[in-house]
C-alpha cells in the first residue's frame, strides 16, 4: 500500500504541477531517483537523481504498471482490418474477452458476431456437392470444401445474379445431362434436354400465371419433377413448373423478397433461397415459407455493413443433406464458401481463396 500511495502523490503532483506553472511557461523538472521512480517538481532534483527539465505543458503523470493480476485491456480507438481487407470500427470488432479467458456472447445477427475472427476456412463438417459454371459454359465440379478437380478457374468462373453476370443460374438433373437455365434477362426459361451445348427450348408462364421477369434463382428437386423458378420484377415470384409433363404449375407472391438464388435439398425436401437483404429463406416444396433467417454478420470475411450488403448480389446457393453451400463470386472468381446448416444454424466458412 505505501508503494501505491507514493504512486499517487507522484500523479498528484504530476497532474497540479502544470496548473500552478506560470503561464508564460515554467520550468518543470523531470526526476528519476536511483529506484526508477519518477517525480516531476517546480524545484531542481536532489544530488545524485537523474534529472530533465521539460516544458510545463507537456508534464504528464508517468504510467502506471500494470499488476500482474491485472489484464492488459486493449484500446478501442483503433480501426480493425480483417484478412480480406475489411476496415471495421471499434463499435463492431469483437468484445474483448474476459479475464477469465472466457469469451463474451457476440450479438445475434450484428457485425460484433464475426468482426476481429481470422477468415481462415475449415473442414466443413457436412459435405455438399455441386457444379460451377464456367464464363464460356462449362460445368466446373466443386464441393462446399473447394474445386473437387483441384482448378480454381480463377477469372473464369459465372456467378451472382444473371442480370450482372450472364446465365449463372443453371438447374441439372442428377446425371448432369439435362438442364434448365435462364435466358432473355430472366423473362424465359430455357430446356437443354441434352445438356449444354445441345438444342433448347424456351418455354414462358401462361397468360393466368404473372409475367415472368427478372428471375435470377432456378432450383430442380428432379426427385418429384420439379423446378422452382424465383423472379424480382415487382413484387417477385416464385414459380413452379412441372419438368415431367413440362407445364407451368403455379406462381406465389414474394411481398418483395427478392431471392438472387435458389436450391433445393432432396433429403428434406426443403427449398432455399437467398434474398438481397441477405436473408436465407426456406420454403416448402408447395412454395409456401417455412423460415426466414438473416445471414447478416455470420458470414466471416464477407465484410461488415455496407459492404456485407454490397457483396450479396455475388452470392449462389447449393443444398445437400441439410446443409446451404453459400457461393461468392466475384470478378469471375470464387472467393469464398460458407456451410450453412438448417438444423442448428451454424455458419462456417469452409473455403477461402487466399488459403
Amino acid at each position: 500500500m505505501g508503494e501505491w500511495m507514493r504512486w499517487v502523490r507522484c500523479g498528484l503532483l504530476a497532474a497540479l504541477v502544470p496548473l500552478l506553472a506560470d503561464p508564460a511557461g515554467a520550468t518543470v523538472y523531470r526526476c528519476t531517483d536511483a529506484s526508477g521512480k519518477v517525480v516531476y517538481q517546480a524545484q531542481a532534483c536532489r544530488e545524485g537523481d537523474q534529472a530533465r527539465a521539460v516544458d510545463s505543458g507537456q508534464a504528464t503523470r508517468p504510467a502506471r504498471p500494470i499488476r500482474p493480476d491485472e489484464p492488459a485491456i486493449p484500446s478501442r480507438s483503433f480501426r480493425v482490418q480483417t484478412l480480406d481487407g475489411v476496415l471495421l470500427d471499434p463499435d463492431d470488432a469483437a468484445p474483448i474477452a474476459a479475464p477469465d479467458g472466457s469469451q463474451p456472447t457476440p450479438r445475434v445477427g450484428g457485425a460484433a458476431s464475426t468482426a476481429g475472427r481470422l477468415a481462415i476456412p475449415s473442414k466443413p463438417r457436412i459435405p455438399v456437392r455441386f457444379h460451377l459454371v464456367s464464363t464460356d459454359g462449362r460445368l466446373l465440379p466443386w464441393s462446399n470444401a473447394g474445386p473437387r478437380d483441384g482448378q480454381r478457374s480463377a477469372g473464369a468462373v459465372a456467378g451472382g445474379t444473371m442480370f450482372r453476370h450472364g446465365a449463372a443460374s443453371l438447374a441439372l438433373d442428377g446425371h448432369g445431362r439435362e438442364a434448365y437455365t435462364l435466358a432473355g434477362n430472366g423473362g424465359t426459361l430455357v430446356w437443354l434436354p441434352k445438356g449444354m451445348d445441345g438444342p433448347r427450348q424456351d418455354s414462358q408462364p401462361p397468360a393466368r400465371l404473372p409475367r415472368l421477369s427478372w428471375a435470377s434463382g432456378l432450383a430442380w428437386s428432379t426427385k418429384d419433377g420439379l423446378l422452382f423458378i424465383a423472379s424480382t420484377g415487382g413484387e417477385g415470384h416464385l414459380y413452379r413448373y412441372d419438368t415431367r409433363n413440362h407445364a407451368w404449375l403455379d406462381a406465389r407472391s414474394l411481398k418483395d423478397r427478392h431471392l438472387l438464388s435458389l436450391a433445393f435439398d432432396e433429403a428434406s425436401g426443403t427449398l432455399v433461397g437467398l434474398s438481397r437483404g441477405l436473408e436465407l429463406v426456406t420454403f416448402s416444396a408447395e412454395g409456401h415459407v417455412k423460415q426466414t433467417r438473416s445471414l447478416k454478420g455470420i458470414l466471416v470475411g464477407l465484410g461488415s455493413g455496407k459492404s456485407e450488403m454490397a457483396a450479396a448480389d455475388g452470392l449462389s446457393l447449393a443444398a445437400q443433406s441439410g446443409a446451404v453451400a453459400i457461393i461468392s463470386v466475384q470478378a469471375a472468381s470464387v472467393t469464398h464458401i460458407w456451410t450453412y446448416e438448417l438444423a442448428s444454424g451454424q455458419a462456417q466458412l469452409t473455403y477461402s481463396a487466399s488459403y
